[in-house]
């Protein structure tokens, strides 16, 4: 299974939190890609360039296309429409994970619950009782 990760997934793996380690190694068919928005996000919090290069590896970030933002705007709509609002990074990374048809990995289960539509894949402690 591929899966989309938060940024609170690469955070928390870095610092072996929540359960991460364990829950790579009892998952480890599961590939977990990144995209441009965690990394920005990542770069924000003071994290060294060098330390989020190391966290994504050589692999190919996903970024943001037409479709993409699309996808995010249509979304964004619908959760103001229904009074159930989300960040806007973690609209994004919904909104790349449903153009690529991928769950997003995240303990951030009570936003991302919000978005039609999109699968979320819980690891560690989350305000939900959704998991894998």
């Amino acid at each position: 299974m591929i899966v989309l990760g938060d940024t609170c997934w690469y955070v928390d793996y870095a610092a072996g939190r929540h359960g991460t380690r364990e829950f790579a190694m009892a998952n480890s068919g599961m590939v977990v890609v990144g995209c441009t928005i965690v990394r920005g996000e990542l770069v924000f919090g003071r994290r060294s360039l060098s330390f989020v290069d190391a966290l994504f590896g050589p692999g190919t970030l996903l970024t943001v296309d037409p479709e993409t933002a699309d996808i995010w705007g249509v979304q964004s709509e619908r959760l103001k429409s229904a009074g159930l609002s989300i960040g806007p990074n973690d609209l994004w990374i919904a909104a790349i994970a449903l153009r690529h048809g991928l769950p997003v990995l995240t303990r951030n289960v009570g936003e991302f619950s919000r978005v039609p539509e999109l699968t979320v894949v819980a690891y560690g402690k989350t305000e939900s009782a959704l998991a894998v």
